[in-house]
């Protein structure tokens, strides 16, 4: 028995897919940042991992007819990132969604 629980923690502890990190900031207050680094209305929302990082990205369409990607970090609330989706960037990020879904 002792055995058996040693090894589910080291699986727990050196797995990062098995103890994924909760987020300190909340949903609600990412969008929050988000919305007032890049007014406009927010298209989608979404919690991933990206390049590592635990982050909150959102869609937001601008007053210009833009979408732009706002991420945001999960743990500290820092604007991340911030670039215009395009319908080629949207492409890529589609197909990396179907990688990383057919390798669970």
């Amino acid at each position: 028995m002792r055995t058996a629980l040693t090894l589910l923690l080291t699986l727990t502890l050196t797995q990062p897919s098995l103890a994924k990190p909760k987020p300190k900031i909340t949903m609600a207050d990412a969008k929050a940042t988000a919305l007032k680094r890049m007014p406009g209305k927010l298209k989608s929302a979404e919690l991933e991992t990206e390049k590592g990082k635990l982050v909150y990205s959102f869609d937001i369409i601008t007053d210009a007819k833009k979408i732009m990607e706002v991420q945001i970090d999960a743990m500290t609330g820092e604007v991340v990132e911030v670039e215009e989706e395009t319908p080629e960037h949207e492409k890529q990020e589609e197909q990396a969604d179907r990688k990383r879904a057919a390798k669970k």
